[in-house]
């Protein structure tokens, strides 16, 4: 899962120059203390992780992986077909999307802002062998052409889905099914929705076909 940060941009990047400049500092203190070639790498890879954690910030975007019990009821509600198209919006390592390759025989696209995400993930599906049914690209999902999806799958930050409704709304097939983990899609009412006597682990269904109207629950 890729969730939108709430900081502002002049703090992203204030964050940014303290982080990254800390490091530094604390390289050349550890170094003089110490004096020892070790003092050095360890602030290399302090300096390296702090600016890894704040270039996430500055993209406004941050990872939580969605929870493989979660991955499983979310894929199983979309009534998947061999050969049926799966887009995961925000794929982080690729787990949904290798899970789903292996059960359901699908061919996946997964969709990641992170570039080190990105390349882990396609470490893991060649990994997993799905190669050749799974790709993942790095890019925004706003700008992503979905007109070839029969199943989107999103786990993302409530203040994404209204932006992600406007983004759907002329793309998707009247055949395709939209899958959202934990938040609902402002003004569209879900076909269905997974554990609706448990709020914390919501899973809802909708169908392309039946933007406007009411579900049940499953």
């Amino acid at each position: 899962m890729t969730i939108r940060n709430s900081f502002p941009i002049r703090l992203r990047y204030l964050l940014l120059v303290l982080l990254i400049g800390g490091s530094v500092a604390l390289c050349v203190l550890a170094y003089r203390e110490a004096g020892t070639l070790w003092a050095v790498i360890a602030g290399v890879v302090l300096t390296a992780f702090n600016a890894y954690y704040a270039w996430n910030c500055r993209l406004s975007a941050c990872y939580q992986p969605t929870r493989l019990d979660s991955a499983r009821r979310m894929l199983a509600c979309a009534n998947l077909q061999p050969g049926e198209v799966l887009y995961d919006l925000g794929c982080g390592d690729g787990r949904l999307l290798i899970f789903a390759a292996r059960t359901y025989g699908v061919l996946g696209g997964g969709i990641e802002l992170d570039w080190v995400r990105v390349w882990l993930a396609r470490c893991s599906v060649w990994v997993a062998g799905v190669n050749s049914q799974v790709t993942i690209r790095q890019g925004n999902l706003f700008s992503t052409d979905l007109r070839q999806a029969d199943v989107v799958c999103a786990f993302l930050w409530s203040d994404l889905m209204e932006p992600l409704r406007r983004h759907l709304q002329g793309q998707l097939k009247p055949t395709s099914r939209l899958i959202s983990n934990f938040w609902p899609i402002p003004g569209w009412s879900p076909s269905a929705i997974v554990d609706a006597d448990r709020p914390e682990e919501h899973i809802f269904l909708y169908d392309a076909r039946n933007w406007s109207h009411g579900g049940g629950s499953v």
